[in-house]
C-alpha cells in the first residue's frame, strides 16, 4: 500500500473512533473544562468538538509505537512499515468503538 493510502486509512479509522467511541460521553461531560468559551454550547457543536478531540487523540496515541519504531531504526522519515504500525495502533484503539457501532 502506498504511504498516502495508509495515511488516509489512519485518518478514517481515527474519525470512526471519534464518532463511535464509548469515551465520547465522558469527553462530552468534560467539555466545559476543555472547550473554549467562544464556541456555542449547543448539542451539535459539543458533539462535533468532542468527536474531533477523540479523533485527534487517536492519531496522536496510535503514532507513539510508530515513532518508537522509527527512533530505534534511525529513520529520518516515515516509511510504509512505520505507517502500517501506526494504522495497527489506530485500529487497536478503535476496537471498542467498532463494538459500539456494531450494536447500533
Amino acid at each position: 500500500m502506498e504511504r498516502r493510502h495508509l495515511a488516509i486509512a489512519i485518518a478514517f479509522v481515527a474519525v470512526i473512533n471519534g464518532i463511535f467511541s464509548p469515551a465520547l460521553l465522558l469527553v462530552l461531560a468534560l467539555s466545559p473544562v476543555w472547550m473554549p468559551e467562544l464556541l456555542p454550547r449547543t448539542g451539535p457543536v459539543m458533539f462535533y468538538a468532542s468527536s474531533l478531540l477523540l479523533s485527534a487523540l487517536t492519531v496522536m496515541l496510535s503514532g507513539v509505537p510508530a515513532a518508537i519504531y522509527e527512533r530505534v531504526r534511525g529513520l529520518k522519515d516515515s516509511d510504509g512499515t512505520s505507517l502500517t504500525i501506526w494504522l495497527g495502533g489506530a485500529v487497536l484503539l478503535t476496537l471498542p468503538a467498532l463494538l459500539t457501532a456494531a450494536r447500533l
